[in-house]
């Protein structure tokens, strides 16, 4: 992006009309996580232009959180505007443990386009049990020299929830991770429909899934940040040293 950390403002002129652009500039989950402040960023400021991963844009778009959400393809044409990191705007709008900030009506912040929902929970509510979904394992590569280490575990480790009578089981697993399925040794608890879900591959098809899910297991990887911004329940599995945005 053509614009230097010492042109980047803490709030757009007052009447000016000038959009303020966030940019999303770390990953897909911390994006899914933090865009949960770009409304309140515009109370102050005024319109505002986010710029983030093309994989989320759909979803993010149809949550209606910007008055413009863009790529990093389209946002690269641009005129200079002032700018702002996503990561910046929890510390600019003062959040902390004790202020929370993202409360009420701005609660479940992402939205599922009707259609999708629709869609999805006629096809994987069709049964009264229980659907929880799994997600186990994150992006092996980004694991390798970094802090993510240990938040990834086997898909058999699960295998006791199995034995709670009338639950079925959705993988929210996608790629690396998901071959452990079929040879899982509950493999057949997991739901008819699932190759329908492995082909779903865009976000917004992703979180109508969730949403059709009464609980979400998952390890810290982007799906725990999706289920949150729907307001679905979730249990979080966190390794025993996790990331520093899951507090003590």
């Amino acid at each position: 992006m053509p614009y230097a950390r010492s042109e980047c403002p803490l709030h757009s002129p007052a009447g000016s009309g000038e959009s303020l652009l966030v940019i999303g500039e770390q990953g897909l989950g911390d994006g899914l996580q933090f865009v949960r402040y770009v409304p309140l960023m515009a109370e102050q400021t005024g319109p505002i232009t986010i710029c983030v991963h093309q994989k989320p844009k759909g979803l993010i778009e149809a949550s209606g959180l910007a008055e413009r959400t863009l790529s990093p393809a389209a946002a690269s044409t641009l005129a200079p505007l002032p700018w702002l990191p996503l990561f910046s705007l929890p510390q600019i709008l003062g959040v902390s443990p004790e202020n929370a900030v993202v409360t009420g009506p701005y609660l479940p912040y992402l939205k599922v386009p009707e259609d999708a929902s629709t869609t999805w929970g006629n096809l994987l509510r069709s049964s009264r049990l229980p659907l929880v979904g799994l997600h186990w394992q994150g992006n092996p590569m980004a694991k390798v020299n970094s802090n993510l280490k240990g938040r990834s575990f086997p898909l058999n480790e699960l295998q006791p929830l199995a034995e709670i009578d009338g639950v079925r089981f959705v993988s929210l697993q996608k790629g690396a991770g998901s071959e452990q399925v079929p040879h899982s040794c509950f493999s057949e608890r997991f739901i008819p429909e699932q190759h329908l879900v492995d082909e779903a591959l865009n976000f917004i098809d992703t979180a109508a899934i969730l949403q059709a899910c009464d609980l979400i297991i998952t390890s810290d990887t982007v799906i725990a940040h999706l289920a949150g911004g729907l307001g679905k329940p979730g249990w979080l599995l966190l390794a025993h040293g996790p990331d520093w945005r899951w507090g003590p």
